[in-house]
């Protein structure tokens, strides 16, 4: 017992010698009848401090790139679309690399692409498809680590076409549902046809649909334009109805008489909102 006891009075005093410093620690030491011991005056001599650091910036498995070799742009060219618009838009910076992401939040409408061309460090093209229900209004832009608020923004009065890829021309004149659901799955399959050769070839496809400027509207079928007339020639647009709901197939009327079928991805219960853009775009 007197062992135990010797034992832990012996490691209190060390405990408490630790604690105290210069001079009153030596005391201590002394009032027990112990050896005195020199005690470091900066407890850093004995463990050296360790020096603080942030998050290393190594690749991530996400990116493959660090926050401090995030792209960043200085321009883009143009800087403008409208909804439902297609542009290629020119990106002026740094730190541009393959697999390079684009994000863009924009008023009633966030989406992303995929079609990035890295041509160096500080050049890039991107292929930007506005959707149909962005609205008019500034764009952020998200590249990776990195958000900026550069100047791009949707705008409705923008002089780049709109081209509607999805819609399908059927012909002119007069047409009863029959023959345009006929003509609609002929369309279809062509559409389909040449898509599958251009990704095949690896061409680019040249502009295929209902192309709407600022002053006329026209259809265009492999580049080449079938037909083209003022918008402000429009009569109106009318839809065709199978069994009382929208059939997603749809003719324009023009002041002289004409009529031009088309078909539109979206029927059912409502009205696809191919055609209610085109109705709002022709002031119909």
């Amino acid at each position: 017992m007197r062992n135990h006891t010797s034992l832990l009075r012996t490691l209190v005093l060390l405990i408490v010698g630790v604690g105290l410093a210069g001079g009153a620690a030596s005391r201590a030491w002394a009032q027990f009848g112990l050896p005195k011991i020199k005690l470091p005056k900066k407890i850093d001599k004995v463990v050296p401090k360790t020096k603080e650091t942030g998050p290393s910036p190594q690749s991530t498995p996400e990116t493959g790139a660090s926050r401090s070799g995030s792209p960043e742009i200085s321009q883009l060219a143009p800087d403008v679309a409208p909804p439902g618009g297609s542009v290629k838009v020119t990106l002026t910076g740094k730190g541009f690399s393959e697999g390079m992401s684009f994000y863009l939040s924009c008023v009633g409408a966030q989406f992303s692409t995929d079609k990035v061309k890295v041509e160096s460090p500080t050049r890039a093209v991107v292929r930007v498809d506005v959707p149909l229900d962005a609205q008019d209004g500034p764009c952020g832009i998200n590249m990776r680590f990195t958000q900026t608020k550069e100047p791009f923004r949707i705008s409705s009065s923008s002089d780049i076409p709109v081209v509607l890829a999805s819609v399908m021309y059927f012909g002119e004149g007069e047409m009863n549902m029959m023959d345009a659901m006929m003509k609609m799955g002929q369309a279809a399959t062509k559409q389909m046809q040449q898509s599958n050769w251009q990704e095949k070839e690896g061409e680019e496809a040249p502009p295929q649909g209902l192309m709407l400027t600022a002053g006329t509207v026209k259809f265009m079928d492999q580049g080449k334009p079938v037909f083209e007339k003022p918008i402000s020639s429009v009569k109106g647009v009318g839809e065709m109805m199978m069994q009382g709901k929208p059939s997603g197939i749809f003719r324009i009327v023009f002041t002289d008489g004409t009529i031009y079928n088309f078909g539109a991805s979206g029927q059912g219960s409502s009205e696809s909102s191919t055609i209610k853009f085109i109705r709002k775009r022709l002031g119909k």
